[in-house]
């Protein structure tokens, strides 16, 4: 190629031209010479580079995944949902019939899949505290009884709870349990030799379940995993049953359920009749009216909160005065967060020595001798309350602290970390933390205090397999993360 420049150029400068001319041309055609010549060394390289290419087999130098030598493809691609609806429980109300957290439809002639087996009977161990074989037989003696379930109780105490595992699974089977159960037999601890159930209840609080014919109540919720936590709200754990010894009507909750956004007439009359206070004291009314009252209008303040509105000062100002009413009887630092004047607790500091304790801020609020100490805990509203020895009602001075103590509580209300995507809007709006709290309150209010709780692990002699276990020798799974 460049001996054919050379050629062109030897006879053009043959031409007649003159001298600038010749010069101009001498130029142009030694910038062609060196970009031919560089034309010519790229093509030479990449010519050479391609056929060292060719030479080589990548798959000699790569594998995905990296020392993966074989290609054999999987046959079963595995997707599972792990949102925070899963730990909800399986067996739940029917719309059309039960209200929100509750649910009294158990059918013995239905089918319930679970870690307990259908046909089977199953005990309380007290001693390891675990749910185990009994047999086939429900005892008959017991003070509740049905054909499928034998609970006892003696001065305050549950001493027998029997009861068919089909009625075990439709009482505490999360969604996550039912999936465990069938893909590897649930979720076993090798150490104790027990496979534990896992649920967060009903929005992280109790789901209720009632048996026609008994006058027992059941709630059900996951373990609390932040004993600090004073909402006692659960994210999930370990499946707890609570028994009460009494019955529960919904019917009045539900009705307050879905009157949070009527006229607060209206939204009062239905929370009257759901905290009816059956079972407590009937000397403390004044406490009563208070915790009535002070929930209602947490609730409606909340709601509003719910809805971007700001809380109105009156709203505060009125749950203030309702606090007072309970504080005549019972202290910030004693108000337990399944009571309705939850919002008026403090748990901050406490004189020492004192029964019951006194909530303070300093030394100088406590009785001679005395000293005011952390407790490690908080509280709400009670928390810009001060008691002095004289017993004088006395608010903070801080201008927003009760705002900021009622936006922290009705915060602590708000929708659960995952939302369900099967839910539809107008689900959605009921899927709030507060009329799980509203029905909560009411069937303490109504049932009392649980009298015994039971954590749901099944005690069992070896390792439980499932659907994995059995075709592990003719699956392949494939991975997918989302």
């Amino acid at each position: 190629m460049i001996s054919i420049i050379k050629e062109i150029y030897k006879k053009l400068s043959h031409m007649k031209c003159n001298r600038f001319i010749k010069y101009e041309q001498e130029e142009v055609f030694m910038r062609i010479i060196n970009l031919f010549k560089r034309v010519i060394c790229l093509t030479a390289f990449l010519t050479c580079f391609s056929t060292l290419s060719e030479a080589q087999v990548m798959s000699d130098y790569t594998a995905y995944p990296p020392s993966v030598l074989s290609d054999t493809p999987s046959n079963l691609m595995l997707m599972i949902d792990n949102s925070g609806s899963m730990a909800d429980l399986q067996y739940v109300y029917d719309p059309a019939t039960d209200p929100y957290c509750y649910d009294s439809s158990y059918d013995n002639t239905a089918s319930y899949t679970g870690l307990f087996e259908e046909d089977e009977v199953y005990q309380w161990q007290s001693g390891s505290g675990t749910f185990g074989l009994k047999g086939t037989t429900i005892s008959s003696a017991c003070v509740h009884t049905t054909s499928y379930l034998c609970v006892d109780i003696a001065a305050g105490l549950v001493t027998t709870f029997e009861a068919s595992g089909k009625f075990l699974n439709w009482l505490s089977a999360s969604r996550m349990d039912v999936l465990k159960h069938i893909l590897t037999g649930g979720k076993y601890d090798a150490v104790n030799g027990y496979i534990e159930a896992e649920s967060r209840g009903c929005m992280g609080r109790r789901h209720i379940k009632a048996v026609p014919g008994t006058n027992i109540t059941f709630g059900v919720r996951g373990y609390v995993n932040d004993p600090n936590d004073l909402l006692q709200l659960s994210t999930g754990g370990n499946t707890v049953i609570e028994i009460f010894d009494g019955s529960f009507d919904p019917t009045p909750c539900q009705l307050a359920a879905t009157l949070i956004d009527s006229s607060q007439g209206q939204f009062k009359g239905a929370v009257d009749d759901c905290l009816a206070l059956g079972k407590l004291d009937d000397g403390t009314k004044e406490k009563i009216k208070g915790e009535r009252a002070t929930f209602n209008h947490t609730i409606h303040g909340c709601y509003k909160q719910r809805k971007g509105d700001a809380i109105p000062v009156g709203t505060i100002t009125s749950i203030k005065i309702s606090c007072e009413k309970v504080y005549d009887t019972t202290l910030p630092g004693d108000i337990q967060s399944y009571e309705p004047s939850y919002i008026c607790s403090d748990r901050r500091k406490a004189c020492t020595n004192t029964d019951p304790q006194y909530i303070c801020d300093e030394d100088a609020d406590c009785p001679v001798g005395e000293t005011c100490e952390a407790t490690g805990l908080s509280g709400f509203l009670g928390e810009c309350y001060v008691e002095a020895n004289s017993k004088a009602n006395n608010w903070s001075k801080n201008g927003t602290c009760e705002e900021d103590q009622m936006q922290a509580f009705c915060d602590s209300l708000q929708l659960p970390q995952v939302i369900d995507p099967t839910l539809s809007t107008e689900d959605l709006n009921e899927q709030l933390y507060l009329p799980a709290f509203l029905i909560d309150s009411g069937l303490f209010a109504q049932a009392g205090l649980p009298i015994d709780q039971f954590p749901v692990k099944l005690d069992v002699s070896s390792a439980p397999t499932g659907l994995v276990d059995e075709f592990q020798n003719s699956i392949r799974f494939g991975v997918m993360k989302f």
